[in-house]
């Protein structure tokens, strides 16, 4: 599958401060741009990765899709979601609802041939040394902000709900650095949903 193979150098032009910043401030749909440039890399010229596509019958609005640029069949779907880590154990009840919409909207796609995915990306912010808008599941220490769980206990989380779900392929651990705004590690997981 292409997607997984371009999730482990998506970012690879970023240097770690602009990911942190991606991560914090863009979210899912500026790292979807990333694997979709990376991914069209790998494709091209025989097939396409687009966002936001609809197929009458087939899709309404995915996130991403590979397309056959002859033909213009779909060989694949992709509904994405994000999950901060700090929610991924504590907040299931908010981002567990989500997550089921785009599985349910995989599992009606009408074709058992077309395959639809949904990918998981999970930032986790070990430490902080500056506020964030968003401080959920942080707590202040001497020298700025530390997550209240470990990157391992979301992992486990979010795992065990995509496993509940779909066939998860193994975790994609994009970056994992320090930046001058903090130490981060960017998970991604690509689940196929079964029909």
């Amino acid at each position: 599958m292409p997607f997984l193979r371009a999730l482990t150098h998506c970012t690879d032009h970023l240097d770690d401060l602009e990911l942190f910043e991606v991560c914090t401030r863009g979210g899912e749909a500026e790292l979807n741009d990333l694997l979709r440039h990376a991914t069209n890399r790998i494709v091209r010229p025989g097939q396409i990765v687009q966002r936001e596509q609809s197929r009458r019958g087939l899709i309404a609005r995915a996130d991403l899709t590979l397309t056959d640029t002859g033909s213009g069949m779909l060989w694949a779907v992709i509904e994405s979601k994000m999950v901060y880590s700090t929610d991924a154990v504590d907040a299931q009840g908010m981002w567990g609802p989500k997550f089921a919409k785009d599985v349910a909207k995989l599992t009606r796609i009408p074709d058992p041939n077309l395959p639809g995915f949904l990918l998981t990306w999970m930032p986790h912010f070990a430490t902080l040394r500056r506020p964030l808008r968003y401080m959920r599941g942080h707590s202040a220490d001497g020298n700025g902000f530390a997550a209240r769980r470990t990157v391992d206990e979301a992992r486990a989380a979010v795992e065990g709900w995509l496993d509940t779900h779909g066939v998860r392929a193994p975790r994609v651990t994009i970056r994992e650095a320090d930046s001058t705004d903090g130490h981060f590690t960017l998970d991604a997981y690509l689940t196929l949903i079964p029909r």
